[in-house]
């Protein structure tokens, strides 16, 4: 059991680009710049604070817009977070997140028994990895959004559950080494989006190297290597990528020994003393900060496996979602738009 928590980190190096973005206010919506007839700037309408569009995007009037006034930002575009949580009166304790703060992050159970962790990344698909949902069906398995202490009922928000029409893993999925470790869940129905319902945005295959980014891990898995339980309340754990060579040489120095490869479909990061994600925590995403913005995210990674959790120099793996984009792309497009609803990637 040297590979003690295959539910492991999936992080990327790899990270999109983002330079130039336009700013927009309200009652302005980012849209696609063919779809806007005016190209109107909704900079100088600060009703509202700001939030960035898309590269592709234009800040439009909504009536000069094809999309439907009464849609919400956050329905037409991906990775906004609630920075300052849906609950100010809630004590925030250290290591868990605010109520509702990522709100793209979901519950992965098998009948009643929390499994591990996702994203969401279009109202009807969810991204995770595949080596939690190994041996599972789609009729065993519920999807739970829009939750943060999985043992209360008392936020002002409710949580949503889906049940799961198909599971499609990466077909090079390798068990033993966490080779290709993805999967994409597809609901029965989608998500309709809301404050503390949102998408996670994916890298494009344009991406860039964020080894000095701080990224973060959230889920509901142990708080520490060797606990028996499960957290109830959702957890975030701030992670530095680690450089590939870097995290081989020091992988090598455990128990997988001196002939160890890291594989190219895997990343690193961590390494920090009693600093990690952990058992339960697998298929998680995680997403680093987009430059410039306070509030908006990327996935980068998914959890995949570690030695243990939290053991100083020795990061974790994770998935580099960058590699499979065109993967993830060609089947979440297979499935018809009113089963999985729109993505977006940046």
């Amino acid at each position: 059991m040297s590979r003690q928590w295959s539910l492991g980190l999936l992080l990327v190096t790899l990270f999109l680009g983002w330079s130039g973005a336009s700013v927009c206010y309200k009652p302005y919506s980012c849209v696609a710049a063919l779809n806007c007839k005016l190209r109107g700037e909704g900079s100088n309408h600060r009703l509202t604070e700001g939030f960035e569009c898309a590269v592709g995007e234009v800040c439009c009037e909504k009536e000069n817009s094809s999309q439907s006034a009464k849609t919400p930002t956050f329905a037409n575009n991906c990775g906004y977070s609630n920075p300052d949580g849906l609950e100010n009166s809630t004590d925030h304790l250290e290591g868990h997140s605010k109520p509702a703060e990522f709100p793209w992050t979901v519950a992965v159970y098998v009948k009643d028994q929390l499994i591990g962790g996702g994203s969401l990344v279009a109202p009807g698909v969810v991204l995770t990895a595949a080596h939690i949902l190994n041996n599972v069906t789609a009729a065993d398995v519920r999807i739970i959004s829009g939750d943060w202490n999985l043992a209360s009922e008392d936020e002002s928000f409710d949580s949503e559950e889906q049940s799961v029409t198909l599971i499609k893993k990466h077909e090079n999925f390798t068990y033993a080494t966490g080779v290709n470790n993805l999967a994409l869940v597809f609901l029965n129905e989608p998500f309709q989006l809301k404050d503390h319902i949102r998408k996670i945005c994916l890298p494009s295959s344009q991406t860039r190297s964020y080894l000095k980014t701080k990224c973060k891990v959230v889920g509901w898995g142990v708080q520490n290597f060797g606990d028996r339980y499960f957290s109830d309340i959702q957890k975030v754990v701030d992670l530095a990528l680690v450089d590939r060579d870097q995290c081989q040489d020091q992988l090598r120095q455990t128990t997988l020994g001196e002939d160890f490869k890291l594989d190219t479909s895997l990343i690193c990061a961590g390494g920090e003393e009693g600093i990690d994600a952990c058992i339960g925590d697998g298929g998680s995403a995680i997403f680093c900060q987009l430059q410039g913005s306070r509030s908006r995210y990327v996935q980068v990674g998914i959890v995949n496996w570690g030695m243990k959790c939290g053991q100083k120099d020795v990061p974790a793996v994770y998935t580099n979602v960058s590699m499979f984009y065109e993967w993830i792309d060609q089947q979440i497009k297979s499935i018809p738009i009113p089963q999985r609803g729109q993505y977006r990637t940046l």
